[in-house]
């Protein structure tokens, strides 16, 4: 879900909400449902307005908000292991989902008066006079009886044909009786109602006056026939206004005209700004989508609200993935979801990933494990767990988890752990420790098991923390793991129960998959996502028809389609890469091949960037997350002196880029300029909202030559050998699979090593990935005794380079720092490179340069007097190291 959509209802919340509760509103049961598709039950009882907003703003926006029809004597503790609450009695709420077509008024009024109509009936044949109307927002309406009184009506209807009087019964069991007597009767008229509302006393229904999740629209309460007849669907476009939303239309929009709000028709393909009220309906109704972040919304007001959808389910008849369907397009049999981690960016094992994962395996279960649980002829999945710097790669065999390997840190090497899914597999295989316990024994999550409680195992050799499979009643019932010794048996809280298996046991489904009947089931899929990035590569060019196309192309997988789309899109593009030696020879080697192979050698440029990687880290250290001159040096300086060389007006440059592969990523949307590279270089994402699942499909689909490093390394990335961003089993991998470029780090770390006077676990431990280490590293490095004092003695870049004179935060709430470049060299050559910095204005009256970055800037006057002004002290920090590393970097040349 775009994140703009929870920011917008949050901003309706905040501003223009008018809460409504049910009459005795702290007997009711409230719960919201949340972007991300968990659920929110309100923990207390609610009797007050702002109560209400509270349990919808906490934490997270609702995107859709529901109360209970049944008042209960303790609402908030409403659920399945609470069944003793009592009921209080029950709203008689019908609901009816009678609109197809939201766009289409006449089935708006239409549903009106098949409202009306039941209300009438309602009314003749049982007596009732009080009614309230509720316009859900999408499909519907809801139509509530608000003088039902559940014992007259017992009396009334039901008692007289009943052998014995119910009047001392439950609530509940009266409110079931009138309830299908009801169900009954508008059975026998033929009334098209959903009977699931009414029939069970347990339902929640949509609070009025809350926005749906679905369209963005408020749902609206009328009290009287009069208001409600006279409601107009307009009066449901209640989010804020006051944002331009640039839309990329992915179908064809009808002419759209209600009331103050009039669009179209519009064709496909059409990219048009659109006030946010109506932007958001046309994002959630599938319309359009959004192109770019408004200006006057900040990324970080979006942060909070950043969730990706898990697209990837899985045909258990077929034993394939499929793509977002929820019915198998082979079988036409229901699919299921996928329970992986994180978004749910997954991958396919290549064979090499296969290989080292039963030799894991192998090696921890005994010979033949591997090859039992990861066979060769079904397909597999590789998941990569978010925000872990050490890695963790879920396992995916028959659409489950089994599994994830994860680094050892501490022993330099890899781990299986197998998930309740593995763990059953393995036991069946006869492999593993276990442990049999007595049927009276609770196994509950984080309970603990005493030795008491084991009537046998195969526990004869064993370490603390090592795992072991719990057996109840001759059954798999979870994972344990050893946290004290078993021979004393005095002691208790032994083994600590991890995972317990509440479900039925998922069948090992057969055989005989491969890649090219994914591909097959997926086509449709496939087709529509090329489709669409096709038309809207197309759409950008003709709205900035001026402008040339260039294809910045990495040797990845994603520009690798970025660039096949292109072909498939223009005929006049080029495509660009920079060749250095913090590329992987086997991709300098690749992209050139691959080139060939495309037929594109005439659409090709290659930027060569000889300097010497090892000269460069012994000037400015080794390339770090908080120092990461590389970038500088071997991307952007290289990428804009293509642009200056070849693009002088300027050019769209086709990225590859994806908001799956992180957070960060998810607010560049489709269109935007870096601050690194001249303003007029637009970077466009045509593959913005595509998982790393389809970029593979599309790329076998179209028999794309595959980059050595995926296929022969089984890496799930190809960029920079020497990137710091990357987790220790990468560096690894590396030390086995490239001895040449392992050798060179070494030798580059340990002269840095030797310079700061770092201790041997700087280099074994990878702390060398950080100048200044994140506390959470140097609380770890504390836990594990390791000496981080040579940070107190590293020479301090700011006392080298610059004297700063002045730091502090200005009227303007913008923060400065002010200061002196020490021995400026070659002022006329910094100017050619502070591009990088952001756009450039000189001055050659004053002789200064300003460098501009969003709302920050930098000046420089010729004695190397400077300011930096920005929004706030970290940014204005960060354009001060940015500055340095430039300054390094001019120097040196």
């Amino acid at each position: 879900m775009d994140p703009i959509i929870s920011f917008l209802f949050k901003k309706f919340y905040e501003e223009k909400y008018r809460p409504w509760r049910p009459k005795y509103s702290k007997f009711h049961h409230y719960r919201k449902q949340l972007f991300n598709g968990y659920w929110k039950k309100a923990d207390k009882k609610i009797s007050s307005n702002n109560e209400l907003t509270e349990f919808i703003l906490k934490k997270y926006p609702a995107k859709n908000i529901y109360y209970s029809i049944s008042k209960w004597l303790n609402p908030e503790k409403i659920g399945s292991r609470n069944k003793y609450n009592k009921c209080l009695g029950a709203k008689l709420v019908f609901d009816f989902d009678i609109i197809e077509d939201l766009l289409d008024i006449n089935q708006f009024e239409k549903g009106k008066k098949i409202v009306l109509d039941f209300k009438n009936y309602l009314k003749k044949s049982f007596g009732f006079n009080k009614f309230s109307y509720l316009w859900t927002g999408n499909k519907g309406f809801h139509l509530t009886v608000l003088d039902y009184d559940y014992l007259k009506f017992y009396n009334k209807f039901i008692k007289n044909s009943l052998k014995k009087d119910m009047k001392n019964d439950k609530i509940e069991k009266i409110e079931t009786k009138n309830r299908n007597f009801l169900i009954k009767k508008i059975r026998e008229k033929g009334f098209h109602v959903d009977l699931g509302v009414i029939s069970d006393i347990m339902r929640i229904v949509r609070l009025p006056e809350t926005l749906h999740g679905s369209t963005g629209l408020k749902s609206i309460l009328k009290t009287n026939e009069k208001d409600f007849m006279n409601l107009k669907i307009d009066e449901s476009f209640a989010i804020p206004d006051n944002y331009d939303l640039k839309l990329f239309f992915t179908k064809d929009l009808p002419e759209l005209n209600i009331s103050r709000l009039s669009l179209g028709p519009v064709k496909k393909g059409t990219i048009a700004n659109v006030s946010s009220d109506l932007g958001a309906f046309l994002i959630l109704q599938n319309y359009a989508k959004l192109v770019s972040l408004p200006d006057d919304i900040n990324k970080n007001d979006l942060k909070p609200y950043i969730w990706l959808e898990n697209r990837v389910r899985w045909c258990k008849n077929c034993n394939i993935p499929i793509l977002e369907k929820n019915e198998c397009p082979i079988c036409e049999s229901s699919t299921f979801m996928v329970g992986l981690s994180g978004v749910g960016d997954a991958r396919p094992a290549f064979k090499i990933n296969i290989r080292r994962i039963r030799e894991i395996l192998n090696e921890k279960y005994g010979s033949d494990s591997g090859n039992y649980l990861i066979p060769d002829d079904k397909v597999i999945l590789l998941n990569r767990i978010p925000r872990i710097k050490t890695r963790q790669l879920e396992i995916i065999v028959d659409g489950y988890v089994i599994g994830k390997i994860k680094y050892d840190l501490n022993k330099s090497n890899f781990t299986f752990v197998p998930t309740i899914e593995g763990a059953h597999r393995l036991h069946k295989h006869g492999v593993g420790k276990w442990i049999k316990v007595k049927n009276e024994t609770n196994l509950s999550i984080f309970k603990f098991i005493s030795v008491n409680d084991i009537i046998d195992s195969n526990l004869d050799n064993y370490e603390l923390n090592d795992l072991t499979f719990i057996i109840q009643d001759n059954n798999f019932r979870g994972i344990g793991r050893i946290i004290k010794r078993l021979e004393n048996e005095k002691r208790r809280k032994n083994i600590q129960i991890l995972s317990v298996r509440r479900t039925k046991e998922n069948k090992i489904n057969r055989g005989g998959q491969n890649w090219d009947q994914v591909v097959k089931a997926n086509s449709d899929i496939i087709k529509k996502y090329e489709d669409e990035s096709i038309l809207f590569i197309r759409s950008i060019k003709n709205s900035y028809d001026d402008l040339d196309v260039s294809v910045p192309f990495s040797g990845g997988k994603d520009s690798l389609v970025v660039v096949k789309l292109t072909e498939k899109a223009l005929k006049n593009f080029t495509i660009n890469y920079v060749k250095s030696e913090i590329e992987f020879s086997e991709t300098n080697e690749y992209v050139g091949e691959c080139i060939e192979k495309l037929g594109l050698r005439d659409n090709f440029i290659q930027i060569n960037e000889d300097k010497s990687l090892e000269n460069l880290s012994d000037l400015l250290g080794p390339p770090q997350i908080d120092n990461n001159w590389c970038v500088n040096v071997y991307k952007l300086g290289p990428t804009n002196k293509l642009y200056r060389e070849y693009f002088s007006r300027g050019c769209l440059s086709l990225v590859g880029l994806r908001s799956y592969e992180s957070n960060t990523r998810v607010l560049y949307y489709r269109l935007n300029l870096n601050p690194w590279f001249p303003s007029n270089i637009l970077n466009v994402h045509p593959i913005y909202d595509w998982n790393a699942l389809l970029i593979w499909l599309y790329i076998f689909q179209n028999d794309l030559p595959i980059n050595p490093i995926y296929e022969k390394y089984g890496r799930e990335r190809c960029g920079c050998w020497i990137c710091p961003h990357q987790g220790l089993s990468n560096l690894h991998l590396l030390k086995s699979d490239h001895k040449n470029l392992w050798e060179l780090l070494l030798n580059i770390l340990k002269k840095h090593q030797e310079k700061i006077d770092a201790p041997e676990e700087w280099i074994t431990y990878g702390l060398w990935r950080w100048r200044n280490p994140p506390s959470k590293v140097k609380k770890w490095a504390e836990n594990n005794k390791i000496s981080m004092d040579y940070l107190s003695l590293k020479d301090i870049e700011e006392g080298d380079i610059l004297n700063i004179q002045d730091k502090k935060k200005e009227e303007n709430n913008m923060y400065t720092i002010k200061g002196q470049i020490i021995n400026l060299k070659h002022f006329h050559k910094l100017k050619n490179i502070l591009n990088v910095l952001g756009k450039v204005e000189e001055d050659n009256k004053d002789k200064s340069i300003k460098i501009l970055h969003g709302n920050s800037y930098i000046t420089i006057d010729s004695s190397g007097y400077f300011i930096v002004s920005a929004k706030s002290e970290e940014l204005a920090n960060k354009l001060i190291k940015n500055l340095i590393s430039l300054i390094k970097y001019q120097n040196l040349n």
